[in-house]
């Protein structure tokens, strides 16, 4: 993040079943709303990342009430746009995290840092 250019980003997230051979776009955010948009996952995701700017640095999402279905791999999108003043110039940085839901938990906690 560089103060003196004004920048705006968008996070979207997919998710891709086990099995399946696509991502299904399932959650974007904009600085200024979030959206669930796959219904399996209406009120179970929670925004916990870069909050109050909408120049977004981190993208971090909790799962809540986490099944089984929940298990593949989630792909995180980032979409910056960086405003000089006689042009726009827009970076896009994906990130791939693997999800495997086990039955028991072994006792600690794992954080995945994109």
């Amino acid at each position: 993040m560089r103060g003196e250019v004004e920048a705006t980003a968008t996070v979207d997230w997919h998710f891709r079943a086990h099995g399946q051979d696509e991502f299904i776009h399932i959650y974007s955010y904009d600085g200024e709303e979030s959206n669930i948009i796959d219904e399996r996952f209406q009120d179970r995701m929670e925004w916990h990342g870069s909050k109050k700017t909408f120049d977004l640095q981190d993208a971090s999402v909790d799962i809540l009430n986490v099944t089984f279905n929940d298990s593949g791999d989630y792909q995180c999108t980032f979409n910056r746009i960086l405003s000089y003043q006689h042009y726009e110039y827009s970076t896009i940085v994906s990130k791939l995290v693997h999800l495997t839901v086990v039955a028991k938990g072994m006792g600690f906690t794992m954080v995945k840092s994109l």
